[in-house]
């Protein structure tokens, strides 16, 4: 007699925990008091703890290796470049970090945050806050915050970091311009890249409008500059951290198309992706999407990522529906289904038993 035995509980896949952070620098050297200072502050218990310093003294390389080190007691970890944006604004994208859709007007979607937060044991990192945050959701989660402020959140538990006195060299500035894309980039985007304040439009940089906020280089400089596989992350990371806009949206597809092939950024450029997406199906720019998505599933079939694939095939059989490809759109259902099978096989209990 044959006996099967079945756990199927265990039929679906683990659960993928919502979220992103920057990847974390291999070069990192921090203070383990440092760490110890913030486990206390915000593992331990739900809490708001802060990291100060000047420009260029580690604070989100700090933040970014806290978060990867302590990822594992939050059920979610959220990071947001917030600069000046306004508190809707910074809701919405924590809510596309969620996988959720914003909906509503500004008090609907910070109501619901709240009441995300209330309940989830998240981690929150809010990097680069020039002023005290309209938003403060509580409740279960804690929340990390990077800023030059020394007097924001006097009575919270902080790290503060030592000044740096250091001058730029002109061709780090360059580099990271020609780092950017070429059609024009934010000169802020450029400026985080080689981790320094710009007062005005550098040379060689040409500016695209009146106030000097998108600039191009010109393509002689492009081809002088080694860009290297450090530039390539720095600008990737730096893109991430910029809300994204049509302005940054050259940039997001420079970083994806670069790092897409690199199975060391595999999940960087997944994230990507992620934010291509959410701007151009929302902007209706379906060919793009298309484009990006194609892209994606090329690269995950060759590295058997089938959580990947299968996220993104009904979007792509319905692109193809809807142009009226249908005989493509039926030959990738057959395929996802074959992709759904592999990502959730039947669990055995030590196999066959015979009797």
């Amino acid at each position: 007699m044959i006996r099967l035995n079945l756990r199927l509980e265990s039929a679906s896949a683990p659960a993928e925990k919502p979220g992103f952070f920057p990847a974390r620098s291999p070069a990192f050297r921090g203070a383990e008091a440092d760490f110890e200072l913030l486990r206390f502050a915000l593992v331990e218990k739900p809490g708001v703890a802060l990291v100060r310093g000047g420009p260029g003294a580690g604070k989100t390389s700090l933040a970014c290796e806290f978060a990867h080190r302590y990822a594992r007691f939050f059920e979610g970890v959220f990071w947001i470049y917030t600069g000046d944006r306004p508190a809707v604004e910074i809701g919405g994208e924590i809510l596309a970090q969620m996988r959720h859709r914003a909906e509503g007007d500004a008090e609907s979607i910070l109501y619901e945050l709240s009441a995300i937060f209330e309940w989830k044991r998240y981690l929150l990192v809010l990097d680069h806050v020039p002023r005290r945050p309209r938003f403060f959701p509580g409740g279960n989660s804690s929340i990390l915050i990077t800023t030059r402020q020394r007097r924001m959140l006097p009575k919270a538990p902080s790290v503060r970091l030592p000044a740096v006195h250091w001058e730029v060299h002109p061709s780090v500035i360059t580099a990271a311009m020609a780092t950017c894309a070429p059609a024009g980039f934010p000169l802020s985007l450029a400026a985080e890249i080689a981790g320094v304040e710009l007062d005005g439009v550098p040379a060689p940089a040409q500016p695209l409008d009146p106030e000097g906020y998108r600039c191009t280089v010109p393509q002689y400089v492009i081809d002088q500059t080694h860009i290297t596989p450090e530039l390539q992350l720095r600008h990737a990371q730096a893109v991430i951290r910029h809300p994204v806009t049509a302005d940054v949206l050259p940039d997001l597809y420079l970083a994806f198309h670069r790092l897409v092939g690199q199975p060391e950024h595999w999940e960087l450029a997944c994230e990507l992706a992620r934010r291509i997406l959410a701007f151009t199906q929302t902007a209706g720019r379906l060919a793009e999407a298309f484009e990006v998505m194609e892209t994606l599933a090329a690269e995950a079939e060759k590295r058997e990522d089938y959580r990947t694939l299968n996220r993104y095939a009904r979007e792509r059989v319905w692109t193809l529906h809807h142009w009226g490809r249908d005989a493509e759109a039926k030959a990738l259902e057959r395929r996802s289904r074959r992709w759904q099978a592999v990502q959730l096989p039947l669990p055995w209990d030590e196999g066959w038993q015979r009797e």
